[in-house]
């Protein structure tokens, strides 16, 4: 991957990342520190876009651990990740294991039974669709939880 330093000092990037920084309340969004160098880590990159053309979905804090761990382990995981679904599933059950995964990452108006519902029609495996429903509730606590505590800060 590779960024064009110019554009990391365009005024439209800059505005991002200020964003990108406050929406993950300047902490790492994978280890949770937050007393540390942070970075606006891309999910995906597309050399043909320009760093202010990205969807704020796929931009996140990360501390410089994470960072360089997420750029050397990335295309294992990757890789793992396809063989593991190419054995197992069809493309369609693919898409909607996929899809159900997002619908588990964003806010969303549905209980946790709900998601591990759409995501048991794919994976018919009920103790993994048991453990995925823990950890949904388990981040739905830890938001509720944060909420809490920022409302308590002010």
């Amino acid at each position: 991957m590779k960024i064009d330093l110019k554009e990391c000092k365009d005024a439209r990037w800059q505005a991002i990342q200020a964003e990108i920084f406050e929406r993950d309340d300047y902490t790492c969004v994978n280890c949770g520190e937050s007393n540390c160098k942070i970075f606006v880590h891309f999910k995906t990159f597309e050399p043909a876009k320009k760093l202010w053309e990205y969807s704020k979905e796929i931009l996140v804090t990360l501390c410089e651990d994470c960072l360089a761990e997420e750029r050397q382990f990335l295309g294992n995981a990757l890789t793992c990740l396809s063989e593991a679904a190419r054995k197992q599933f069809l493309s369609n059950q693919i898409d909607n294991i996929a899809f159900s995964l997002l619908a588990m990452k964003k806010p969303v108006d549905v209980d946790s039974e709900t998601v591990g519902e759409t995501i048991s029609l794919w994976l018919r495996t009920p103790k993994l669709v048991e453990f995925m429903v823990k950890i949904y509730q388990r981040k739905l606590r830890y938001d509720l939880q944060k909420s809490k505590d920022k409302r308590n800060d002010k």
